[in-house]
């Protein structure tokens, strides 16, 4: 079993993509700012499987978010979780990928913990 965290909507929304695939930039809506994150082939591995972005450790947040980005995104219905895996795709950069669909164990919001960066 592997933890890992990501930050995304109360509705379990990503920033970047709605669950159908769609690329919905929330991110620059939200903070007036925006991270490179193309669509990726990879990241659909077929219609079963729909891989997330995360992080092992809360402390890698700051190299994909600065500070002013993550109190946007708290103060505009966006938390911290943290998701317990069978599997995951450790890629550059400490982006950690897993399929929610199929290797989730569990999730829960744990906001406080990003007090910890």
């Amino acid at each position: 079993m592997k933890t890992l965290f990501r930050i995304q909507s109360l509705k379990r929304e990503s920033l970047w993509y709605s669950f159908d695939g769609k690329f919905e930039d929330r991110l620059i809506d939200i903070t007036g700012q925006t991270l490179p994150m193309p669509f990726e082939e990879f990241r659909q591995l077929d219609k079963n499987s729909k891989l997330l972005s995360s992080v092992e450790d809360i402390k890698m947040f700051p190299n994909w978010f600065t500070p002013e980005q993550i109190e946007k995104l708290f103060n505009s219905g966006y938390s911290l979780f943290k998701y317990n895996v069978e599997k995951a795709i450790y890629l550059p950069k400490g982006e950690v990928l897993f399929d929610f669909n199929n290797d989730v164990i569990s999730c829960e919001e744990v906001m406080d913990d990003i007090l910890n960066i």
